[in-house]
């Protein structure tokens, strides 16, 4: 049964980080960012590397997500970035992460001010630091439409359980107009 719920859309570009380490002894880093919602396979999103910028890499790159209401005014849902230094012949290398609540970009604005960019320390490293720039869109009603029982397995969709402040984390397998991704709903419990 498809429903109408109250969703907002958000933009976030990651612009550039600086400082990272360098973990490369012979070459320039190569470094890419994986942005998310909450760590959720689903809402993953990968740039491209940055071949030039060694440890002050430069993406300007840009993810949109719809979020429910819910998820932007209450506490607990996080846009996580983690950086990693592409290798060739070896696992690549987790450089930092960074976890910004929506919420709390929500309380400084409805967008970063000017087209400047807000910035953020890169867990993980002694110096590096992350910018973004970001904007919501105005509440609108988004169709929601649970998948299809038949097509999705077993303990994939529905509810995944943790405490966070009060508040259960349900993942309902809404799909938000990022392309039929399942993306985190923030509900009171």
């Amino acid at each position: 049964m498809m429903k109408f719920i109250d969703g907002r859309k958000v933009r976030v570009t990651v612009v550039s980080a600086v400082g990272l380490p360098d973990y490369r002894i012979t070459d320039r880093m190569k470094v890419y960012c994986k942005v998310s919602l909450n760590e959720q396979p689903e809402s993953m999103k990968k740039s491209k590397s940055d071949k030039r910028g060694g440890v002050n890499p430069r993406w300007d790159f840009t993810v949109d997500y719809t979020l429910t209401e819910n998820a932007v005014q209450l506490p607990g849902a996080n846009l996580v970035v983690k950086l990693y230094c592409k290798r060739s012949l070896t696992r690549d290398k987790p450089i930092g992460e960074v976890r910004i609540s929506i919420k709390s970009l929500f309380d400084m604005g409805i967008r970063s001010h000017d087209n400047k960019c807000v910035t953020y320390c890169v867990q993980g490293t002694q110096y590096g630091q992350l910018s973004i720039q970001y904007s919501f869109g105005e509440k609108t009603a988004v169709l929601h439409q649970p998948p299809d029982k038949a097509r999705t397995r077993p303990g994939r969709h529905g509810l995944i359980s943790f405490m966070r402040s009060g508040f259960l984390l349900l993942r309902l397998s809404a799909f938000f107009l990022t392309g039929g991704q399942s993306a985190a709903l923030l509900l009171a419990s």
